[in-house]
């Protein structure tokens, strides 16, 4: 790396981000799937 103080920072920032994403992504994806079985659940 030539300038790790600019570019550390900037590469945490953008796994942060992509994390969040991909995580976002995945709970979309999760919802979708179970859908309305998560809403409508009779209770036991």
């Amino acid at each position: 790396m030539k300038n790790p103080e600019k570019n550390i920072p900037r590469v945490l920032i953008a796994v942060m981000v992509s994390v969040t994403i991909l995580d976002a992504l995945m709970m979309l994806v999760a919802i979708g799937v179970s859908g309305a079985r998560l809403v409508v659940t009779p209770p036991h």
